[in-house]
């Protein structure tokens, strides 16, 4: 044969099989992202981690989990409750979205609803701190204080660190007139979370209650800076400081809460005691006088104990 008139034949190359996909492992690498995240407090990152891990992944029910929770504890009920559905969907031990659908059932006051779900999530996995202090809201609202308080002390067993255990706890505390193990309990929460207002307003009234007015007053004047548009705190605050001899800032105090929503007679009384004090008795009769149809009228006072609800 002449040159060229034939051709070596040469083999292709075969095409080496492609490793499948780690889509899966990719999700599982992502959603245990999403958890360290949510541990961290990273709510909206563990909550679009968690939604890629799902994109890549549609059924990874600890996605769904840990975005239900992050979800929950960002005040997004209805993506928590979506979740917490989907992970029960597909595994009904999933302990934790049992407990996430309790949180939300908490927030919206089905307390009994709510106690069937974290005694369940609790049946499944005790370890979970947070379960046991949301089971102990759920009893503080179906007025089961010692089974309150013993849901927190489980809680902050677990971890010592739960600020709303240690809140709650103090909530079920005030409830059996226990004022000191409130203040203590109180005090841990606000060590742990300084602007928790369900700490201050328990610690608070506690005080009241042990005729600390300085420091509800000290309290009160806290929860102003987290909520400064409240006429409740005002009217509050105004209180204290005629118990604590300021009249002057009573009447200011007074004022604002006036200035801020309509009056209320609470506010009217404040206001017309601290004009006494300063020897207005005219003005101080006049806002007397006006009080009365406010009374009349019954507005709900604020209430004595605050639960955080998280």
């Amino acid at each position: 044969m002449g040159a060229g008139a034939a051709t070596t034949s040469r083999k292709q190359p075969t095409k080496q099989p492609q490793p499948p996909s780690g889509g899966g492992r990719d999700a599982h690498a992502l959603s245990s992202n999403a958890l360290a995240r949510l541990r961290k407090g990273d709510m909206q990152g563990a909550i679009d981690t968690c939604t890629e891990a799902l994109r890549l992944d549609p059924e990874l029910v600890e996605a769904y989990c840990t975005r239900g929770e992050a979800r929950v504890l960002s005040d997004d009920l209805e993506g928590a409750a979506s979740d917490s559905h989907e992970a029960l969907r597909r595994d009904a031990s999933a302990a934790s979205a049992f407990s996430t659908r309790g949180a939300v059932k908490v927030r919206k006051h089905d307390y009994r609803g709510a106690l069937a779900d974290l005694c369940e999530s609790l049946a499944l996995d005790a370890s979970n701190a947070r379960a046991w202090a949301r089971r102990g809201v759920a009893k503080l609202n179906l007025d089961d204080f010692d089974g309150a308080i013993d849901d927190c002390t489980r809680a902050v067993t677990l971890d010592p660190k739960l600020a709303m255990a240690w809140s709650n706890r103090g909530a079920a505390k005030h409830s059996k007139a226990d004022y000191a193990g409130t203040i203590s309990d109180c005090t841990e929460a606000l060590r742990l979370e300084q602007n928790s207002r369900t700490a201050y307003v328990n610690r608070c009234y506690a005080r009241i209650k042990l005729e600390d007015f300085a420091g509800a007053l000290e309290d009160t004047t806290e929860e102003l800076f987290l909520a400064p548009g409240s006429c409740h705190l005002w009217t509050r605050s105004a209180a204290l400081k005629l118990r604590t001899g300021d009249a002057e800032g009573a009447l200011s105090d007074a004022s604002e809460a006036m200035r801020i929503s309509e009056p209320t007679a609470s506010a009217l009384c404040c206001r017309g005691l601290a004009k006494l004090d300063r020897d207005d008795v005219e003005g101080a009769i006049n806002d007397f006088r006006q009080a009365i149809p406010w009374r009349q009228k019954g507005r709900a006072p604020e209430t004595s104990e605050a639960m955080d609800v998280s």
